[in-house]
């Protein structure tokens, strides 16, 4: 199995809505504090254009070929260490055909996430052999304090968490 390269201050993590993006001002603003906090820790923080974006009433963010083209152009970018999704929601499964399972390979970097999150994890890995990281929306930086399994999402990214334990069995708040 390929393990990306882990991420340390300094590098690019970009943040796409593979199934719902942000729509209202809680949403927006929550995402603003978690930029903020991660660029505080020396981090660079990109969205794409569909992060803020919704297609229709159904709660896509965008296209399934829109957001297949950005995540593909993601993968690509050597500037982009890792990739978190924006939310969960119902359509991400939709992009899977659309996916560039080869440049992913070529390019191996983290991609975090839960909910519907779950099928893209899961075909990079299993197509791809590369490892993924089931964790932490985007959004969930916008938090303070950082739960432990956000915390516990990041350091399996950097690198510093190599043995993850069980968590509570909900979050509050």
């Amino acid at each position: 199995m390929i393990i990306p390269e882990y991420i340390k201050p300094g590098d690019t993590i970009a943040v796409t809505a593979l199934s719902r993006g942000m729509e209202d001002d809680v949403e927006k603003a929550r995402f603003l504090s978690a930029r903020s906090q991660l660029e505080a820790l020396g981090y660079k923080v990109r969205f794409t254009e569909n992060v803020f974006t919704t297609n229709d009433r159904y709660g896509r963010s965008s296209p399934a070929s829109e957001k297949a083209r950005q995540f593909n152009e993601l993968v690509n970018d050597p500037e982009v260490k890792a990739i978190y999704s924006a939310a969960g929601g119902d359509f991400l499964a939709e992009i899977l055909p659309l996916i560039d399972i080869e440049a992913f390979k070529a390019h191996p970097k983290w991609i975090q996430g839960f909910s519907d999150n779950t099928s893209i994890l899961y075909y990079l890995m299993t197509k791809g052999d590369v490892a993924t990281a089931y964790g932490a929306n985007f959004g969930d930086f916008g938090m303070q304090p950082w739960d432990r399994s956000v915390t516990g999402g990041l350091g399996i990214l950097e690198g510093t968490l190599k043995e993850q334990t069980s968590f509570d069995p909900y979050q509050d708040g």
